[in-house]
């Protein structure tokens, strides 16, 4: 695991779920900022799947479960973030070493 990506990895998650919590509040409030909550919660996401898939792609893990984690981190967006990195991070970063 690279340190600078573990600090983009959590800054990115703390970003999303932040903006997720006010975009709700403002949707419920009927509140006109719920527009920039779901633009900063799209570009954390953004990050943080390019923090994954970078991860992945650089790691020593069989070509194939290269494939099905950067199509999962692709299609599933942050369902498949949260599972790699809670799930699957050490063993591809032990992978790696």
């Amino acid at each position: 695991m690279k340190p600078h990506l573990t600090n983009y990895l959590r800054t990115g998650f703390y970003l999303f779920f932040m903006a997720l919590a006010a975009g709700i509040y403002f949707l419920e409030t009927n509140h006109y900022a719920y527009n920039q909550a779901l633009i900063v919660g799209t570009a954390a996401t953004a990050i943080i799947v390019t923090c994954c898939i970078y991860e992945v792609l650089s790691s020593q893990i069989p070509k194939s479960e290269k494939i099905m984690w950067t199509l999962l981190l692709l299609v599933l967006n942050m369902v498949a973030c949260l599972l790699y990195y809670f799930i699957r991070r050490k063993k591809i970063a032990t992978a790696q070493a």
